[in-house]
């Protein structure tokens, strides 16, 4: 139906890479719906290697694969979950929580 379910935002101390970041904000995700009830999902998103990664059947050693490997894992409750690759200028609600992330980390940092 296209509607927003819930957003939030939460901040990463330690962090690798970007892709650790998309892949975890896609495991919150994924948990999230589980946790909703969900059967039949689509998944969207603005990061293609996290995208390419779950649904791929290779796997390799990159940094985030133990993550990608959790997720994979619990796509298997699903009836049917497909992923859908948003550009990141189209993804509003998600540059918006992104950017209030920040902004409360830097005014609890000083």
């Amino acid at each position: 139906m296209g509607q927003i379910m819930d957003a939030y935002t939460y901040l990463h101390v330690v962090v690798a890479d970007a892709f650790v970041v998309e892949a975890k904000a896609c495991e919150h995700v994924v948990c999230f719906v589980i946790d909703m009830g969900f059967r039949r999902v689509q998944f969207e998103g603005d990061s293609l290697i996290v995208i390419k990664k779950l649904v791929s059947c290779t796997m390799d050693h990159l940094i985030l694969s133990p993550i990608i490997i959790d997720n994979k894992q619990r796509l298997g409750f699903f009836i049917e979950a497909t992923f859908l690759h948003t550009r990141r200028d189209t993804n509003a609600t998600a540059y918006a929580l992104a950017w209030e992330g920040r902004l409360l980390w830097k005014n609890a940092t000083g």
